[in-house]
């Protein structure tokens, strides 16, 4: 069913629609650790083992040993075809689905993308020397600029047209990849021409947009030049960086954001690999619900300036819409992470981040600075204007902590600024998918025969594998499946590396959900539901146990062999 859409609008429908936020719009959900718990309703239970991760995008439960993704679960409690369950998922996020269900399958796109980001970087060898004296200026090593594949595009009219031409692709292919524009006369040109490229990357290391910076200072139009929004291309729903940060933020349990690329590839470079950049554009809700699946930690750093403030009251809004409270950073005014990472080194950026301030102790510093609270109707309208984010506030400990805060600084008693607050719900909620279904009393599905490992540390990096696929291009290159000594791990080692090889970038949830035996899919998901906390220094101590213990065995094995092969001599010798 799944082939009635191109792969592409399905994924970007499917990354849109929050599991946790559909999920618990039919049925009341329980933060558990890194998991949110729940009773399962799809079998009768008393006690909660239906099982939600935000972070894989994937629902499991040990009692009934169903599971899936946000798009089968709506199936599921929906009872609805795959068609049908996309198209209430695609509403909901607000994008649009052709109506004959034929979509056109716009992947080809990227590859004319990558390609496009090949050509930029081998033009960045060749580049004039001014090119390389701007990225000397920016301090950038040469495994930064190979790391975030900067290029260079030259200053021709059509250079980069006629080099995809001659590759076959179609002029009509590469206006809809958003890399040329018409002419005064009519012709296709070059979008970026003399500009510094940086490669806008998606959560799965595929090539969607690009950014130029202007090189020249009489240079025409804007410093900062984006791709025009493309079938495979929104700049609301895109954070540049995501594809490095995205481990380390959830390692780290935090995630950084700053608003421009040369920012977040500053702190990259200096060791803060948890940093994402919205890339210029006002910090929207599907930006927020993209970070939620790594982290609740978000910590925005904004210049010190007034735009700067008021971006930062706008950007926190939308996160505590929600249910994210964030903490705010500002820099000095005039000044952005990589000036100062030039000035005063990692330790001053570390130190801003380190005074960042809840985003409600944010709002409150800014509204007593906005208004007069010298005067009886300042300190009134300071009260007024928080209000609204005073009621979204859903703990009341929280929340009177806040209410202290601000009775403190404007001198308005805390229970005249209690009696002012109502409890709404929130402004823009999602709206529900559909009413829960009643309970009932059906005969719970057996659970899928649960894995009983050789060892728990076989356990252990099969959930490596499954938290960090790439994991088997690098220090799991050398494992092997017959060095798993459980039947199941070895079907599962086997599936990943078939998977990778098609799709080098491919997800714990991609994995899970393209294998094709069910009873193996089932206990994938168990796996990565119970993993804990990605821990880099744990998963390599554990990784190298392994690998040891495993050459040690090689090794009593050999001398076992050589052994029985010596005495074997011997005896034919004697006879």
């Amino acid at each position: 069913m799944a082939g009635l859409y191109p792969q592409d609008l399905i994924d970007r429908v499917r990354e849109a629609a929050d599991i946790v936020d559909v999920i618990s719009s039919y049925i009341p959900l329980k933060k558990s650790g890194a998991n949110f718990t729940a009773r399962c309703p799809f079998h009768t239970e008393k006690s909660p083992s239906f099982n939600v991760n935000p972070a894989r995008q994937i629902w499991h439960c040990f009692g009934c040993g169903e599971g899936g993704n946000v798009i089968t679960f709506v199936m599921k409690h929906e009872k609805m075809s795959f068609p049908d369950a996309l198209a209430l998922l695609a509403t909901r996020a607000g994008i649009p689905l052709p109506r004959d269900k034929e979509g056109e399958d716009n992947s080809y796109i990227y590859n004319i993308n990558k390609e496009a980001a090949d050509f930029y970087q081998r033009q960045l060898k060749t580049a004039p020397s001014f090119v390389g004296e701007y990225i000397k200026k920016r301090a950038l090593t040469p495994e930064t600029v190979e790391k975030f594949r900067i290029g260079y595009a030259p200053d021709a009219w059509d250079a980069l047209y006629r080099h995809l031409v001659e590759r076959k692709i179609t002029p009509k292919e590469i206006d809809k990849a958003g890399l040329t524009k018409l002419s005064s006369a009519g012709n296709p040109i070059d979008r970026f021409r003399n500009r510094l490229i940086f490669p806008i990357v998606d959560e799965h290391n595929r090539v969607i947009a690009f950014g130029g910076r202007a090189l020249a200072d009489d240079e025409k139009g804007p410093k900062y030049l984006n791709s025009p929004e493309t079938p495979v291309y929104n700049k609301s729903r895109v954070l540049y960086a995501l594809n490095f940060a995205a481990a380390k933020a959830r390692a780290a349990n935090r995630i950084m954001i700053v608003e421009g690329y040369m920012d977040a590839i500053a702190l990259h470079q200096s060791g803060f690999e948890n940093v994402v950049a919205s890339s210029g554009t006002a910090f929207t809700a599907q930006q927020c619900r993209a970070l939620k699946r790594y982290t609740q930690n978000l910590v925005m750093i904004f210049d010190g300036d007034e735009a700067g403030r008021r971006a930062a009251a706008r950007a926190t809004e939308v996160a505590a819409e929600l249910d994210i409270r964030p903490s705010v950073a500002m820099l000095p005014a005039g000044v952005d992470p990589d000036d100062l990472i030039k000035q005063g080194g990692a330790a001053a950026f570390e130190e801003i981040v380190k005074n960042a301030r809840p985003y409600m102790t944010y709002l409150i510093e800014q509204a007593c600075r906005k208004f007069d609270i010298t005067t009886p109707e300042g300190k009134a309208d300071a009260v007024r204007s928080l209000l609204p984010e005073l009621s979204t506030i859903a703990g009341p400990i929280e929340r009177a902590s806040y209410v202290e805060l601000l009775a403190e600084r404007t001198g308005i008693p805390a229970t005249a600024i209690g009696g002012q607050i109502r409890s709404t719900t929130p402004r823009h909620a999602a709206a529900p998918l559909g009413q829960p279904i009643p309970r009932t009393a059906v005969p719970p599905t057996p659970p899928p025969r649960r894995v009983r490992p050789a060892s728990p540390m076989e356990k252990w990096i099969i959930q490596i594998v499954l938290d960090s696929p790439q994991t088997l291009d690098g220090p799991l290159a050398s494992l092997k499946n017959e060095d798993l000594e459980t039947p199941e791990y070895r079907r599962m080692l086997e599936h990943f590396r078939l998977e990778l090889e098609k799709n080098r970038g491919a997800t714990a949830g991609e994995l899970i959900e393209s294998c094709p035996d069910a009873g193996l899919k089932g206990n994938m998901r168990a796996l990565i539901i119970e993993t804990r906390d990605n821990d880099n220094e744990r998963n390599g101590i554990i990784i190298n146990d392994f690998l040891a213990r495993r050459d040690s065995g090689r090794i009593r094995k050999e001398n076992i062999a050589d052994k029985k092969q010596r005495a074997i001599s011997n005896l034919e010798r004697k006879e």
